[in-house]
């Protein structure tokens, strides 16, 4: 009779699974809901979100790409960047990556450097780290992110990832107020400049 007892209510359960508990996954989580948000969010980034969010470009004969003017993660406002959520934000870098708008990339360590200017010869297969002249040490960056050196020293506007490597867990990274390269942590916070090569 315990037995009984017992194993009735999971038989009621059971029955009730198998009758209500495939039509909620399938009605909920399965297709309908998920499916929905996913093509709604694709679609608000192809056709609203990305289209409405208007990004200066600036091509650059020094490195040969067009650079992004507003930051990862920012829109043209008012004739000035602004950042989507109103406050300054860093990225780990598969967030920054993300935010990168279509056909759109982060630059590569070399690129960046470019950009910077005048620089220490870095291998960037050991992790090392160097300097580069500051952004506003360079013309090329300056034209292109005027008012770097008035960020200050913790700004997550400061900071720039790279799409170079070190090893499987870090990546370079380049500070445009100090001029600072490194390698670090890809769980590391950090910001993006992207570009669009030729």
């Amino acid at each position: 009779m315990r037995t009984a007892t017992t194993l009735l209510p999971c038989f009621i359960a059971a029955i009730w699974l198998a009758a209500c508990g495939d039509a909620d996954p399938v009605d909920g989580d399965g297709g309908t809901d998920t499916d929905t948000d996913t093509d709604t969010d694709a679609d608000a980034g192809e056709d609203g979100g990305e289209s409405d969010c208007e990004n200066p470009e600036h091509f650059d004969e020094g490195t040969g790409i067009t650079w992004l003017q507003c930051l990862a993660g920012q829109c043209l406002v008012d004739d000035a960047c602004a950042w989507e959520g109103g406050e300054a934000v860093s990225f780990d870098y598969a967030e920054a990556e993300a935010a990168c708008p279509s056909g759109t990339r982060l630059p590569t360590m070399d690129e960046l450097m470019g950009l910077l200017g005048t620089c220490d010869a870095i291998d960037f297969g050991t992790n090392m780290t160097g300097f580069c002249s500051t952004c506003s040490g360079s013309t090329a960056c300056d034209a292109i992110y005027p008012g770097t050196e008035e960020l200050d020293l913790m700004s997550p506007e400061a900071v720039h990832w790279s799409s170079t490597a070190l090893n499987d867990s870090k990546m370079w990274r380049a500070n445009f107020l100090t001029g600072l390269v490194d390698a670090t942590l890809k769980e590391m916070n950090a910001t993006g400049v992207c570009v669009r090569s030729e």
